[in-house]
């Protein structure tokens, strides 16, 4: 366990509820992303095209605050700089994330919401990327969650589609949703047959998603591609810190870009290199 910086916040909001007590709470950006929306089989998704020559691709699975949670399209952008198409589906209804309305993820509001958003209405708008990545290409995406987005990641890799090669998620969260759903972590993580996981916690994440935990354990014990998996405690960090944490605050700056350049590594083994620049392709053609 890496020990890099001290606690910090980016918002005294309160957190959902299936996030930990203290967590960086609902924040916007002031930036300005430089992809666009389309529509995909009637999902709205926000897609940043690489300046590269590529069939490696992302698959974004946004926080419980929405596709437009703190620095999440900025995040998109960069790992397009790094040569993947990127794709963020929303999966919530657009009305949720009103200002001021995330106090709907406060228990016990957060319960009746969240089961409007189970599995079955959720997965399918991400079964819809599928389809279109394969038109555009592609034959090795990955999955990058956020808090919430390691439930739909645990699903999706446990589900038959040989085109998701594995997943990072920071900040996971998953403990509540086998309250809520009962979601059986095991199961689902059993059913992923060799598809290589990264989680990031933070210092209060729920020990199950840390190294160690339930979620290692698991993928150790199945052993075929535990090799390619990693699992570490930024001991210093609170959830939300890489999309939503505090970057005027070097610790947190530095962890964040950490935990992002590791991704970068950790993608480009799963899935290979991401592409080469497109006047390279051009001129070699």
């Amino acid at each position: 366990v890496r020990d890099h910086s001290r606690p910090s916040m980016a918002s005294s909001s309160p957190a959902p509820g299936c996030c930990p007590e203290g967590s960086a709470g609902p924040t916007t950006d002031s930036y300005i992303p430089k992809g666009k929306e389309i529509d995909i089989d009637g999902v709205t998704a926000y897609v940043i095209e690489p300046r590269m020559k590529t069939d490696k691709a992302l698959l974004i699975l946004h926080d419980i605050f929405g596709p437009d949670s703190g620095r999440t399209k900025k995040i998109c952008d960069m790992y397009a700089d790094e040569g993947y198409l990127v794709v963020l589906p929303y999966v919530f209804d657009p009305a949720s994330f009103e200002e001021g309305s995330w106090k709907v993820f406060l228990v016990p509001r957060f319960i009746l919401w969240i089961h409007k958003h189970e599995w079955p209405n959720v997965g399918k708008k991400y079964a819809k990327t599928l389809p279109y990545f394969k038109s555009r290409g592609v034959t090795a995406v990955g999955l990058v969650g956020f808090c919430w987005g390691c439930f739909p990641m645990t699903h999706l890799l446990a589900e038959d589609h040989d085109l998701l090669k594995g997943g990072c998620c920071f900040h996971p969260s998953l403990k509540i949703f086998g309250v809520l759903f009962d979601f059986n972590t095991k199961k689902y993580l059993e059913a992923n047959k060799n598809k290589p996981l990264a989680y990031l916690a933070a210092a209060n994440d729920e020990d199950n998603v840390k190294e160690g935990g339930q979620v290692d354990a698991i993928m150790k014990e199945k052993g075929n591609c535990y090799d390619k998996c990693h699992f570490e405690t930024y001991t210093k960090m609170v959830h939300g810190w890489v999309n939503k944490g505090d970057l005027d605050d070097d610790s947190v700056k530095i962890d964040a870009y950490r935990a992002l350049d590791f991704s970068k590594t950790f993608f480009a083994d799963v899935l290979g290199e991401p592409g080469t620049p497109i006047e390279s392709a051009s001129a070699a053609n």
